[in-house]
Order: structure tokens, then sequence, then C-alpha cells
């Protein structure tokens, strides 16, 4: 437990603003007149939901957006604006909507402004709907696919704070059932799917000078002396405030950023300390006017998917935006992430769990991104790459509550606490480092999503031989395909394909560089694309087998195949001419129960004549299996 910094004198107070104010570490403001070039920002919905008046008590959190006839049925859509610079002129903002069925004809549907009292999507009914300010843009559905609105004023209003940000309302005019995908029907991780998204075009004066950055996770050991909430009866605990640490305590990162290297998503808003001092985006990070608040960082942009799942004893996978400065020089950066699974105002736990269809525990990390390193050369100076990071197996024991994120983009590795694990702390400002010189910090609030439906799996096995029986030490292709069929929501699964001994995977080798198992997905919505190659170690008895391995997520009616190729090695009674080779690929949902597929293929034994019409039937067991060990361990 961090102790509490003492409040700075005042006589202090003025020779440090002083000192900021002619250092490189103040906040120039820049030329506003000489905007850099606009950027993007595409936002998914925080919350949405239904509410219809023949149900008015029922909650609709999840499922699709239906639309139909006038003031019979409501679509409620909120999006958080702190990735957006407090600094930005927004030049223009769309809602859009993807649309998957119109049923009995074209609608004609309005978009309207909530007002108070302010929503949330787990609670939203008829009932209890906010004050509407209907009137706004109204666009015409007769297809299928995405349709926008124009809400840019309503957007210059909430940035602006001259008006509340409590989302939009959509209504349809009295035309006929339009149906549209929620981020709960279909997340942003699947290409062909589109959660209700708003884009804002902004342009922001250019960067000058230093950039220094913290996070904004609540810290109650701060300059304030109060203590900090992270949830409702949880103070915070998150090492975030940097100056004044003792050299003992845990001190949060700052990133220097003297000249630029690489920042997370596309913005950065510069600040010289989390709870007190200059700040860009006028607010302080945490404390803000001396009171119990937290997450007022702006620009926030890094993670993109933000309808990840955080299944405990599993992994996920994280999709990171890394933005590279046009001048940086650097070949490597780190990206770290932390996941308060506990819930309890720190980052610093780990439990051991059992994963599913597994025999033995395994650690389970708050620290659930470790040290990935980020190739910088393979981004264009100035460019940006959005890269799919999978996890250490999450710790998660809280999954129906909030919980905090912190990602961390810094030249140096994550500094680690005593117990040798990372929690999210960075160099102390006593330490021979002090601070880190590159990166940043973005601090985010994940909150857990209404339940909807599964679909089901779908599995399928398939053997390309080329011509039967096969050669020995001839080389079949393998192809293993798990489909998830229909549903609401993204399903976390596992394909596990243990080779029947002597089956050997055998690598391909290209421009790429050598790779065993390839994953690909013709669907979009699988992630992450990449599979793995153990070996199950000899066992008694029975010898080493090579096992492909996939864990991941699929979307509604996506679909994940595994490809590689095997040698064929065939053990044989004496004289037996061929033998059936059966191999057995088993699937899992998170919960399920597993499913399998089977092939088999015929494959010549040694001393093979093609003359001897006599058939054998299984492998011989007199022969010995250490033999071959070396083919699998080699």
């Amino acid at each position: 437990m961090k102790t509490i910094r003492p409040s700075t004198p005042l006589a202090l107070t003025v020779l440090w603003l002083l000192a900021l104010l002619l250092s490189s570490a103040t906040l120039p403001q820049g030329n506003a007149s000489a905007a850099v070039a606009p950027t993007t920002l595409e936002l998914i919905a925080t919350d949405d939901a239904r509410i219809q008046a023949g149900s008015p008590d029922v909650n609709y959190p999840g499922g699709f957006l239906y639309f139909s006839t006038l003031n019979s049925q409501f679509i409620f859509t909120k999006f958080d604006l702190l990735a957006l610079p407090a600094n930005a002129t927004i030049d223009s903002a769309e809602l859009r909507l993807n649309f998957t069925g119109v049923i009995t004809g074209p609608n004609d549907i309005e978009v309207g402004r909530a007002g108070a009292p302010p929503w949330d999507e787990t609670t939203l009914t008829w009932n209890t709907q906010p004050a509407i300010t209907w009137g706004g843009p109204v666009k015409t559905v007769n297809a299928n696919g995405i349709v926008a609105w124009d809400v840019t004023t309503s957007v210059q209003g909430w940035h602006s704070g001259v008006a509340p940000n409590n989302g939009f309302t959509l209504r349809g005019n009295g035309g006929r059932q339009v149906i549209a995908d929620s981020k709960e029907t279909c997340p942003v991780t699947n290409a062909t799917c589109i959660p209700p998204t708003l884009a804002i075009t902004y342009s922001t004066p250019p960067p000058a000078g230093a950039r220094p950055d913290l996070g904004d996770a609540p810290d109650s050991s701060n300059h304030v002396g109060i203590a900090n909430t992270a949830y409702i009866g949880v103070n915070g605990s998150f090492p975030t405030v940097w100056s004044g640490t003792p050299a003992n305590q845990p001190a949060g990162p700052r990133h220097e950023n003297l000249t630029g290297e690489g920042i997370l998503g596309n913005f950065l808003s510069r600040e010289n300390e989390a709870d007190g001092g200059p700040d860009e985006d006028t607010l302080n990070n945490i404390l803000d006017g001396g009171a119990d608040n937290a997450n007022n960082d702006r620009g926030d942009d890094g993670w993109r998917n933000r309808t990840a799942s955080f299944n405990h004893c599993e992994r996920t996978t994280l999709d990171v935006r890394v933005s590279k400065a046009p001048a940086a020089t650097r070949e490597i950066m780190y990206l770290n992430v932390w996941f308060d699974g506990v819930h309890d105002g720190d980052w610093d736990d780990t439990q051991r769990c059992q994963p599913d269809g597994e025999l033995l525990d395994v650690p389970a990390y708050e620290w659930i991104v470790q040290d990935y390193v980020v190739d910088m050369t393979a981004i264009a100076a100035g460019g940006f790459a959005d890269i799919a990071v999978t996890s250490q197996i999450v710790l998660n024991t809280s999954p129906d509550k909030a919980h905090w994120l912190r990602f961390m983009l810094s030249e140096e590795r994550a500094v680690l606490a005593p117990n040798g694990e990372a929690d999210g702390r960075g160099p102390n400002p006593n330490g021979a480092l002090g601070a880190y010189q590159f990166g940043e910090t973005e601090d985010v609030v994940q909150k857990p999503h209404p339940a909807g439906e599964h679909g089901t799996l779908e599995l399928e096995k398939r053997v390309i031989t080329g011509g039967e029986p096969v050669d020995l030490l001839g080389i079949v292709t393998y192809e293993i395909s798990l489909r998830h069929v229909g549903g609401s929501q993204p399903i976390q699964a596992k394909i596990r394909d243990e080779l029947p001994y002597p089956l050997v995977v055998f690598p391909r080798i290209d421009l790429s560089g050598v790779q065993y198992v390839i994953a690909s997905s013709a669907t979009g919505g699988a992630a992450p694309l990449q599979a793995d190659l153990d070996i199950k170690p000899p066992q008694g008895g029975n010898p080493p087998h090579h096992v492909v391995t996939w864990q991941g997520t699929l979307e509604p009616n996506a679909e994940i195949t595994l490809t590689f190729l095997v040698r064929v090695v065939t053990l044989c009674q004496p004289n037996q001419q061929t033998t059936t080779i059966t191999n057995i690929a088993q699937a899992q949902a998170n919960g399920a129960s597993a499913i399998s597929d089977q092939v088999d293929f015929s494959a010549k034994c040694p001393g093979y004549n093609e003359l001897d019409i006599e058939i054998g039937g299984v492998n011989d067991p007199s022969i010995d299996p250490n033999d071959l060990n070396s083919v699998l361990l080699g």
C-alpha cells in the first residue's frame, strides 16, 4: 500500500509552476491556425438498447435493433467521447448503423437526442426512458447495408459542453420492419458486421515541444490526500501519480516524450502530473478540483476492440493501435496491459486456475499482456499499425462487474514489483531511470456486456492425400474448420488435434519463414489467426505426440480453419502392406461438452509391394516406438 503524498507547500508550488513554464516540460499550445491533417475517429457504442410500448417494463439490452411503427419501438445508443481530444475542432460526425434485414419493406428512420435523466442499457425500459428531442435527420432504409445520419451539430454540442451527452434515440416513422446490428450481435472484430458507430472527423493544433503523459486510473496515494474511488465501495490503489513518490513505493508511469517515437492510438493529451498542474485537457486526469474523480484524460484511443471478452482462465485478443512519429528512430517498443479481474482496485493479483479440458492448473494474471515486443520498423514513419495481441491467461473472478484496464507503451520493459510481477507502476522518480522517455499510458474502464446468445459449433476435419495408399514418409494435408453457426454474441472456443504416433507435423518454408500451422478465416470474425504446435511428452509407456491447438473468439457465423502438413510414418506388422491411420480433432466452447470429427486414410507399410494384395489392418504394437522418437523430438 503506497503512503499518501504530502501536499506541496505554497512557496514550492509557485517555484514548481515557474519551473514548468520555463522548462521543456511546459505544455505549448501550438499554432491553432496551422491545424494538422484531419483525423477520423470511429467510436463503438458503449450502450445500446431497445424499448417497446407493448412491454413497458421489459429491458432489452442485447439482440438486434428493431424499427417498425411510429412510437412503438425506440432504439437508444450512446458513445463515450473521452477518446476525442479536448482541443479538437469537429468537422463532421456521422451515426452509422448496419442494417441486416428489410423484412416487409422500407422505413424512414429518424434520429433524436436523448435527454435527462441519464440512462443505462441494463436498466432502460419504456417506462424509465429519458426525455427525447425529435426533429433530427431522417434516412430511408430500403436495403441491407450501412446507413449514416449527419449528427455533427449534436456531437459539437456534447464536445463543447453546451449539452449533456446522453446519446441518440432512433425510431421508425410507421413503415415496415427493418433490423440493424447491435454491439452485442455484431462486435467490431468481425469485418463483415458493424455495430452502432459514431465516426467523427476532427482537427487539432499541431503538437509542439515536449508531450509528457500519465494515466488516469484512481490512485488513493495522491497529493490531495483523499481516497480516490475505483468502484462503489472500493478505493483505487492503481499507481498513477508520479512526483513525490517515495523510493520504496510504486510510482505511476510518466512518459517524457521530449521527442516523438510511438504512442497508443492517434492522439496523446499532455499533462505534467496526474492530479495537479498544467493539463492540455484543462481537467486533471484524477482528483480534478480536489474532488474524488478519475478517468478525465482525453484521447485514450489505442484500444480498438472495446467489445472483447475477458473470460476467467482463458486468453483474449486485444486490438491495439500504435502510431509512429515521423522522425522516430527506435526499432522496438514494449506493450503491457493490466486488467483488474479481482475488482479490488489494483493490478497485482495472480491466481491458479484449471482451463476447460486441461489436467493441470495454470497461473491466471491481471498483468495480461507482458512486455509484448512492438516492431516499430514495421510501421511507416508518421503512420500507424493495428496489432492483434493474444493475452496471457486472464484472471477474472468478477465477470459481472466493471474493471479498470491499463494499456502502456514504453521504450523499456514494465517495472517489476518486489514479488517479481508488474502491477502497472512505472520508473520511480528517485531511481536511475526516473521516468519512461517515450510512449503513452491509457487507462480505461470496461463494463461487462449484457448477455446475448451463443450459436452452435460445427467441426469438420479433412485430409488431402493426393491418392491412397500414401507413400511411407509421404506428405498429407490436414484441415480443421470450426464454425460458430448463429447466435448473437461471440463465443470462446478451442481446437485440439492430437496426432496419432508417429505422425509428425511437417514445416512449410516460404518467403515469410517457417510455418507449421496456418490459421485463416474466410468469413472474418475469428481471432487470433494463430495456432500452436506442442509436443505432448512421453507418459508411462506412451511415446511423445504432436498436438495442434487453437484458442480464441468466433463471432456469430464466423469460421476458423487450421491447415498443416503431416509426414506419414507407419508402424506395421511383418509383411503387412498398408495400414489405416485415424485422426480425431476435438473442439469445445467455454463450459460446453467437446465435439469431434474423424478422418481416415490408408498408408504404405515398410517394404510395400504394390503387387501384393494382402491388406493389413492395424499398427503393430510389438514394434518398439522408442525407435521412432527421434522423428518427433529430433
